[in-house]
């Protein structure tokens, strides 16, 4: 079981996330109504934000999005496509909905696949535009080029919007969920799409050095500008990816340890009994040195004596394992249940161990000295 954890954890924190989360600060934070009223207001205090955290030294990118990947779930909402009408009585389109900045796919590095991110130019008054992922663009435009085509977020009062560019896929939802389709409308016209302004956002900051050294800095930008709002939910992208792999952490750590005690047990055990049984049998053993038994001999009798009861304990431990890690399915990942390498190499493992607990004294056993051993006799 400790075997297939540690392979499953091993498996997992290979996944590629679609982002890179080192060196990345983040931190939440929502303008209040009372000092902030409306969308022009709000949109404001991020750009004004944004552009003194950008200014600081060591940043290289910086940007907001409405959720953080691996930090929050993200649910879906409908998107209409102007050449793909939905007949009436079929279920519309859905994807998972963003607001993102200027800066938010450069500070995450989340793959463009084609077009372009969302910009400066991505205004209120301008081109109403929005980016979309891989997964939407292969499931609601097969065989097509999205890029230049029209779409509709937020209702049939909304306006058209233009797919401008095509990022690539990321986990949102946790590493082990599949890709879900997405789009991202710009941050600016977040209340053009659904008529109110996207109050909290989450800041992605990417830095040259170590993200924690940004924090004291942040903070004292952000108060400057706006002592009235906090700074929410400060931590790193590593640290948010260790919070959303914490489970699985957990159960690796806790089946090592009970492995790790289990496997000590088992060859302090084994060396205890071994050493008693050949000190009981010294006299034995002389004796058979006496009589002409050679070492090798000597020693071949202790480590069958140690190692018949390991085998046979090996044995039992494999069958109840095969019973036992069906039941695991649910906390693995990229491995099967009943894996044949882990079924292979741990059988192994253990018949070294038991065998380094029977060597010692095996090799005590063929050191004995006859006229010593019969000294009493």
């Amino acid at each position: 079981a400790a075997g297939l954890t540690i392979k499953s954890f091993r498996n997992l924190m290979q996944v590629d996330p679609g982002f890179d989360t080192k060196g990345v600060l983040t931190f939440r934070t929502s303008p209040p109504s009372a000092t902030y009223p409306d969308a022009d207001a709000v949109l404001n205090f991020y750009r004004n934000l944004g552009d003194e955290v950008r200014r600081l030294p060591g940043v290289q990118a910086a940007g907001f999005g409405r959720l953080l990947p691996l930090a929050s779930e993200m649910g879906d909402a409908g998107i209409m496509i102007e050449t793909h009408p939905v007949p009436a009585g079929q279920p519309g389109n859905q994807a998972d909905w963003q607001a993102v900045s200027p800066g938010y796919f450069e500070a995450m590095r989340i793959k463009l696949i084609d077009g372009r991110f969302t910009d400066a130019t991505d205004t209120r008054a301008g081109l109403q535009t929005i980016v979309i992922n891989q997964t939407l663009a292969k499931e609601y435009f097969p065989g097509e080029n999205p890029i230049g085509q029209r779409v509709r977020v937020g209702g049939r009062e909304a306006p058209w919007r233009v797919v401008v560019g095509i990022v690539g896929d990321y986990h949102h939802n946790g590493l082990t969920n599949a890709y879900k389709r997405a789009f991202f409308v710009p941050m600016e016209q977040w209340a053009n799409a659904y008529g109110v302004p996207r109050r909290a956002l989450t800041m992605v900051i990417r830095t040259a050095g170590d993200p924690n050294d940004l924090i004291g800095p942040v903070r004292a930008v952000a108060h400057r500008l706006a002592p009235e709002v906090p700074l929410t939910q400060v931590t790193t992208m590593n640290g948010v990816l260790g919070a959303a792999t914490q489970e699985q952490r957990f159960t690796v750590a806790l089946m090592a340890g009970f492995a790790l005690l289990a496997l000590v047990l088992a060859a302090v055990g084994i060396y205890g009994v071994i050493s008693y049984s050949v000190a009981q049998r010294t006299k034995e053993i002389g004796i058979r040195l006496a009589l002409g038994a050679d070492i090798d001999s000597v020693r071949y009798l202790v480590m069958r004596q140690g190692m018949a009861p390991a085998g046979i304990g090996v044995a039992v431990g494999l069958a109840a394992a095969l019973l036992f890690t069906r039941y695991l399915g649910s906390l693995l990942y990229g491995v099967a249940p009943v894996d044949a390498f882990t079924f292979a190499a741990i059988p192994v493992l253990l018949l070294a161990v038991a065998a380094a607990s029977v060597l010692l004294p095996a090799v005590r056993a063929s050191r004995v000295e006859p006229v010593e051993a019969l000294r009493g006799e």
